[in-house]
């Protein structure tokens, strides 16, 4: 019997969001090379996350920055498919702009892209009844908060008014759990969700009613877990980076009338300028245009519209 050929493909630089874009590509190298023995490699701090993960044979945890990997992986493996590097080449050869999802560039440095290029994942059934029962001792019911994302690593990214609007949100009575990795001011009534485990926060998010907040990790996780959306994206174009998910909202900041940017949206700037690399709160015109009163408008049709979807992850979770 003929050996099966050994592929490695690994994802080893990025945050949260950039190892959840890496999932369809590891399920497309399955997919294209069904008879090979494929193994998925990921930077140590987010292994967890896909410890189990079954559409590949294998999933291995790399130590951070290994250096040699290269050498390495063709030492051992038949293939290996770095995935740190695609989408810098697709900038270069496109003008310095992404015009492609990170999942579709990723996947066509593997030569196969499937037709679902939302990542995917799913809480363990444990974790699932973890969570219900925390909900529970906040007497809060599943699929009926909203996670509001506080802000991104790269604070250009930040909507300048979250405090205003969560503060808004929970007048309204509605229950809401702030994503964030910083400290914020107070507001009272909201649950914090600071420092969590990566599976945990996975969780939380897979049985929100809606997500909402800037380009960040938290996007990528409520796509990964079938969650509704809405991504406020200034710096960085959503109409692509969220062009795979159907369950996302994308509100595209375009308000830069008069200003030194204008003609340059989506965000990008002025290279010599580094406009894009400014704190929101000192140029926030790109996000202005929508209001907290807007926003929450928004967050209650989006709810309405979605109540059938979430009612059927309900009775998935439930059977």
């Amino acid at each position: 019997m003929p050996k099966r050929p050994r592929i490695l493909v690994s994802r080893m630089k990025g945050g949260l969001g950039d190892v959840l874009c890496t999932e369809p590509a590891a399920r497309a190298c399955k997919m294209k090379f069904p008879y090979a023995h494929v193994t998925w490699g990921l930077d140590n701090t987010y292994y967890p996350l896909y410890a189990d993960y079954e559409n590949v044979d294998r999933v291995i945890s790399l130590k951070a920055g290994a250096s040699g990997l290269r050498k390495t992986a063709l030492a051992k493996y038949d293939l290996f498919f770095p995935l740190d590097g695609p989408e810098r080449r697709h900038e270069d050869e496109s003008g310095g702009v992404m015009t492609k999802s990170r999942p579709h560039v990723w996947c066509e440095s593997i030569g196969y892209v499937p037709d679902d290029l939302c990542p995917r994942w799913e809480a363990r059934p444990s974790e699932r009844e973890a969570i219900h029962k925390g909900l529970e001792a906040l007497n809060v019911q599943p699929f009926e908060y909203i996670l509001l994302g506080w802000g991104s690593i790269n604070t250009a990214k930040d909507y300048p008014y979250s405090w205003d609007l969560a503060k808004l949100l929970v007048e309204q009575g509605k229950k809401v759990f702030v994503v964030h990795h910083r400290n914020i001011p107070e507001i009272e009534g909201v649950v914090e969700v600071v420092r969590v485990p990566f599976r945990e926060l996975g969780g939380l998010c897979e049985q929100a009613a809606i997500g909402i907040g800037p380009d960040s990790g938290l996007c990528h996780f409520c796509a990964a877990t079938k969650t509704p959306f809405i991504a406020l994206c200034g710096p960085t174009d959503g109409n692509v980076y969220f062009s795979d998910y159907p369950h996302c909202t994308v509100l595209q900041g375009q308000g830069t009338h008069d200003r030194a940017c204008e003609n340059l949206t989506p965000c990008w700037g002025k290279p010599e300028e580094h406009w894009c690399k400014k704190r929101v709160r000192h140029a926030p015109w790109c996000m202005e245009a929508w209001s907290p009163e807007y926003l929450a408008d928004l967050l209650d049709q989006k709810i309405l519209e979605y109540r059938p979807h979430n009612e059927d992850k309900k009775e998935i979770f439930n059977s």
